[in-house]
């Protein structure tokens, strides 16, 4: 695909200012201890990464999936989690700034808004080859609202999970990291069925479900603010 520069330059633009404004909103709940600009920033071009090695591995995987919808879903479900995961793993967890569990939320929804951003570039692209910027504006919204919000839900539901198993022992914060994982797959699987099945009714309902579920996200977050050596130590 050859894109001239103008045109580069604006899908980039509308492709990351709708998930650069997001991070900003959500940086402020870390505001008592924020992260370094340089962690933030990792985990953000690495969920970037993240889409190309994403697209690279379900390339791979289509042919082994039969035409199977459910599988081809799934499976590629299962290769953007983890690899935002991965993403999140090594802009993050793996720094020393990781010394408290709402930074378990804050690398999570950076990396994801990261891989949003940049899959958003590669689709209106795209749509810049072949429609008008009106339209591929419309675009730049309508993938934020819907499966940018999928990518931001399912990777700090992720967070979530390895949060509430900061102060956990190390075999139990691996448990609560693979079944984040897991959660994460689910979510992001039956959005996208919902999705591809076209009826209004299953459209509206994932749509609302979302939100719903990024408005209670504000009551975990915090929830996980609270979580203290003290607390967890005696639920064990």
């Amino acid at each position: 695909m050859n894109a001239q520069p103008d045109t580069l330059l604006w899908a980039l633009t509308l492709g990351t200012i709708p998930a650069a404004i997001w991070l900003l909103f959500w940086l402020r709940e870390d505001k008592k201890h924020p992260e370094p600009l340089r962690v933030i920033i990792s985990c953000f071009l690495l969920g970037g990464v993240a889409v190309f090695f994403s697209v690279v591995a379900e390339r791979f995987a289509l042919p082994y999936l039969k035409n199977n919808l459910f599988l081809i879903i799934l499976v590629w479900s299962v290769i953007e989690e983890v690899f935002k995961y991965w993403g999140a793993l090594l802009g993050g967890f793996m720094k020393s700034s990781y010394n408290e569990p709402i930074d378990a939320i804050i690398y999570m929804l950076t990396t994801a808004l990261g891989f949003a951003a940049f899959e958003n570039t590669l689709y209106i692209l795209n749509s810049l080859n072949g429609s008008s910027l009106l339209e591929s504006i419309v675009v730049s919204n309508f993938r934020f609202v819907g499966a940018s919000m999928l990518h931001f839900l399912s990777s700090v539901v992720l967070g979530s999970f390895i949060a509430f198993g900061f102060y956990k022992t190390p075999k139990v914060r691996k448990l609560y990291a693979f079944c984040g994982l897991l959660t994460a797959i689910a979510l992001h699987a039956v959005f996208n069925l919902l999705i591809i099945e076209g009826a209004l009714r299953h459209t509206t309902i994932a749509f609302i479900s979302v939100w719903i579920f990024i408005v209670a996200f504000i009551a975990i977050i915090e929830r996980i603010k609270k979580l203290s050596p003290l607390s967890e130590e005696i639920k064990l």
